[in-house]
């Protein structure tokens, strides 16, 4: 099986942070969901389009 998601040592997302971002309770543009979780805003654009962290609904 492939390691995918926080299985991976270098994530800086996990689950309840891609599910905090994809309903987006605090209205906050992806650039600074990024700043906050410290990563570039292509990744948040890909977890919102489903992209990367497909395996969490």
């Amino acid at each position: 099986m492939i390691a995918r998601g926080e299985q991976l040592s270098h994530a800086k997302l996990n689950s309840d942070r891609v599910r905090a971002i994809r309903s987006n309770p605090r209205g906050w543009p992806a650039h600074r969901w990024a700043r906050e979780f410290g990563v570039h805003v292509r990744t948040i654009d890909a977890v919102c389009s489903f992209k990367n962290w497909r395996h969490v609904r």
